[in-house]
């Protein structure tokens, strides 16, 4: 790309990785759990059993797995130990960066032409 240095790149990149972290926690809501309800010990859940399941067992598995008591700050930490939610994080978090990071370096090319 014609006319465009290193530190524009990286500019857009920066910006872009600032915008996106802070679109994807604006724009997801990973709710509390409930106060005195006990909930379900996400630690205890197996992902290669959750894989082979229909939908029907799942329900059913889900009632199989041991519950604990949640309070405090851990009521809003606590559904960040299941991989799932990592995984949605991230996969929100690429698709802002890409489209944030296509807008920027279209401006910043664009820009580079004009001078």
């Amino acid at each position: 790309m014609k006319g465009m240095s290193k530190a524009i790149l990286a500019r857009c990149v920066l910006v872009s990785l600032v915008i996106s972290v802070a679109a994807t926690l604006m724009t997801t809501s990973i709710m509390g759990a409930p106060r005195e309800e006990r909930v379900i010990d996400l630690e205890a859940s197996d992902e290669q059993v959750v894989s082979q399941l229909s939908d029907e067992d799942f329900g059913e598995y889900l009632e199989s797995l041991p519950k604990r008591d949640v309070t405090g700050i851990e009521r809003f930490t606590y559904a960040y130990g299941h991989p799932q939610v990592w995984l949605f994080l991230t996969q929100a978090l690429l698709n802002w960066f890409i489209a944030l990071f296509s807008a920027t370096l279209i401006v910043s090319y664009l820009n580079a032409q004009d001078t």
